[in-house]
């Protein structure tokens, strides 16, 4: 049985068709595969044609078909009935002549197209693919619904602004769905990060020693999605050998093909994506695209544009902003943050994309920060729009870390170290805090504390009580379940993955629980919190060396780790204040050991052992050097330099906001083991932006405590 949208083709679509002046791209539309043969006559009268006739079978396959498989009876038949409330809203409107009567009737439509798409938003990213065809036609009904509008009223600019809108929502709706997908997709493919796993299979004495041969696999875990969405498991490198090999020892033709093993899964990745692109052009997105020939912007051809050839999006990745001349290097981070904020959601409660990373998802390490959003980088980043005064930003922030802390699948305070930045909550899992692979599910201290030093500062700017609330939860956490009870004290890393605690300390980690406790006593006068202070702060004391710096931590125990020396336990031990007697010393040894220069920019290195600017690092280390005052104060001269200029001047920047390296990458070294790329970063930028504010009111120190 084909649903009523049937009626609504014969009448809306072919009167739109056959109008006077009638868009060109539209007549194409109607001819196209879409809706072969389509309309000849005006809607009043009805066309002579059995258009139910013509499109029956068509719009048949397309509702009918048996996406509940795949996402669910339930999931699917609220798509399936919004479908054909849409086809109904469309047979009214076309059949209705009084003009009043139709204007009520398009506001109807146009409110179940909006439920319409919103019922597909809600579709797990794996059967997303199965919706196409049903978006397709959703969003040609309602852009010539509009479109008609437009011919009726031409001197009407407001109806070509709503077709616009339309027009652009469609279009940026199929590419946040193929986006998701293909992440989905790929993640599919050897673990989404390229993982080959590798087996010996025989054994044997030789000559010259043990030999054996080993094998090598990869697992695509959906390889027939086309064909159904559940999981296939497919090994896809074909039984990859070694050959006899030396078992014990370096033996070069095992390297090679392992080496081969790994590339052959990159070019096997890039093959799938390929074919995500080509379903995904034919189903839908291609179809989307052309209905941006029916918008008119001013600007058309040198501003707006398809992203990557298939999509408009809300704030198209990698995209280059030249924010106007009389920008100020404040306004240019305010807009960088902004657009990270509202790449993937405008407004409410979410996370700040932490890089933007230029190009699309791909399997391979870096792509794990394609769609990253950190814990860490969210609450600077909150903690900067409120010392900027832009409290609804900073409270979206702050929200989505509250969101983040209530829906956590362990709970009891807890955080993770970072989500999506596409979905806050990931459906799949219940709607728990979506969890960003590989080491986003990590609960650190430190990143826990960051959290609640931004829901402290919200809370003192606000007296909104959800964010003490939360940031008290934060601090029992950290106390009850990892304060250390040997003579150094302080707080243990938190928790991995898996919910195992850390028994190391970090100085980072104690300098951030300090940070909160001073705050939480601040607020509430409660002693309790005075003392959790004080346990961190005996930690950072004890790690505090002779020479005059700080080493990192600790290990099992109070044994110092004084094989790593970062940057930023020299500086944010400074900013908060914890440890007065140290902090000339440790700032000046920062001057002396840690400076660099990158790609002809000044700035600090993320530890003794690391490599390359690392613009995160030289912004606290700025700020703490000018808060320091006296000499200090006029170190810190060149590196504010150094940030201003790379904001217009550094490889790989927007214009806007600051990348995390001028160089293609910056090390952190033996004993941290991370880097950090040339791409504009959430967490530099925040960082440089409370910076600069930090020279006129040293309350833009994040350490400082609240009032």
């Amino acid at each position: 049985m084909a649903i009523v949208a049937a009626d609504v083709v014969k009448g809306l679509l072919g009167a739109v068709a056959t109008s006077a002046g009638v868009n060109p791209f539209l007549r194409w539309l109607l001819d196209s595969a879409i809706f072969p043969g389509l309309l000849k006559d005006w809607l009043f009268p009805m066309p002579a044609e059995d258009l139910f006739r013509v499109l029956e079978s068509r719009i048949t396959a397309l509702v009918d078909k048996r996406v509940e498989v795949a996402v669910g009876a339930a999931a699917f038949e609220r798509v399936k009935a919004d479908l054909q409330g849409l086809g109904a809203a469309f047979a009214d409107y076309a059949n209705v002549v009084d003009l009043d009567e139709r204007r009520y009737r398009l506001a109807v439509l146009l409110v179940q197209a909006d439920i319409s798409a919103a019922s597909v938003e809600a579709v797990p990213d794996r059967y997303l693919y199965l919706l196409t065809d049903a978006l397709v036609v959703i969003a040609v009904a309602h852009t010539a619904a509009l479109l008609h509008q437009v011919q009726q009223h031409p001197e009407r600019y407001e109806n070509q602004i709503a077709l616009d809108t339309a027009a652009i929502r469609y279009s940026e709706l199929a590419g946040r769905l193929r986006d998701r997908f293909l992440w989905y997709r790929m993640g599919q493919i050897a673990g989404g990060v390229g993982e080959v796993m590798e087996k010996e299979i025989d054994r044997r004495p030789s000559a010259t020693g043990e030999k054996k041969i080993v094998s090598f696999s990869a697992y695509d875990d959906m390889a027939l999605w086309w064909m159904s969405p559940n999981k296939y498991r497919t090994e896809f490198l074909g039984g990859l050998e070694t050959g006899w090999v030396q078992a014990i020892g370096m033996e070069p033709a095992y390297f090679e093909k392992k080496q081969e093993a790994a590339a052959r899964v990159v070019a096997y990745g890039d093959e799938q994506k390929q074919k995500v692109y080509d379903w995904w052009g034919e189903h839908l997105t291609n179809h989307t695209q052309e209905l941006l020939k029916l918008v008119d912007w001013k600007g058309r051809e040198s501003g707006r544009k398809p992203r990557d050839r298939t999509v408009v999006r809300a704030w198209p990745l990698g995209r280059v902003v030249e924010p106007d001349a009389s920008a100020t290097a404040l306004d240019r981070i305010d807009l960088f943050l902004a657009q990270q904020m509202d790449t993937f959601s405008v407004s409410g409660p979410r996370y700040v994309q932490t890089y933007r990373v230029p190009g699309e998802p791909r399997v391979g390490t870096q792509s794990n920060l394609f769609y990253r959003a950190d814990t860490y980088d969210t609450a600077v980043a909150s903690i900067y729009f409120a010392a900027r005064g832009d409290l609804r930003r900073a409270g979206d922030l702050a929200d989505g870390l509250c969101i983040a802390l209530e829906h956590d699948p362990i709970g009891g305070g807890r955080i993770v170290a970072a989500t999506h930045a596409t979905a806050l909550l990931d459906r799949a899992e219940g709607y728990a805090t979506s969890i960003f692979p590989a080491d986003g599910a990590t609960r650190d201290v430190g990143n826990a504390c960051w959290a609640g030093i931004a829901l402290t500062r919200m809370y003192a700017a606000t007296r909104q009580y959800r964010y003490l609330h939360h940031a008290i939860s934060i601090a029992r956490w950290v106390y009850t379940e990892h304060a250390s009870k040997d003579a150094w004290q302080g707080y243990t890393g938190g928790e991995d993955a898996w919910g195992q605690k850390r028994a190391w300390r970090s100085v980072e980690h104690n300098v951030d629980a300090f940070a909160l406790f001073t705050n939480l006593y601040r607020l509430t006068s409660e002693e309790r919190w005075v003392a959790a202070a004080q346990r961190a702060q005996r930690l950072v004391k004890a790690c505090h060396v002779p020479e005059g710096y700080y080493v990192t931590g600790t290990g099992v125990g109070d044994v110092l780790n004084a094989g790593v020396v970062p940057a930023d336990v020299q500086t944010w031990t400074a900013l908060a204040g914890l440890n007065p007697a140290g902090n000339a010393s440790s700032l000046r040894f920062l001057l002396d050991r840690l400076s660099t220069t990158t790609a002809g920019f000044a700035g600090f290195k993320f530890a003794l052992a690391g490599e390359g600017v690392q613009n995160e690092v030289t912004a606290g280390a700025a700020m703490a050097l000018h808060l320091m005052g006296g000499d200090l104060r006029d170190g810190a001269e060149p590196y504010f330099d150094s940030l201003v200029r790379q904001q217009l001047e550094a490889p790989g920047t927007v214009g806007a906001g600051l990348v995390a390296t001028p160089g293609a990458e910056a090390k952190t070294g033996e004993g941290l083991g991370w880097s950090y790329f040339n791409w504009p970063h959430a967490a530099s930028s925040a960082w440089t932006g409370l910076a600069l504010l930090a020279r006129d009111d040293a309350r833009a120190n994040p350490y400082s405590p609240v009032r």
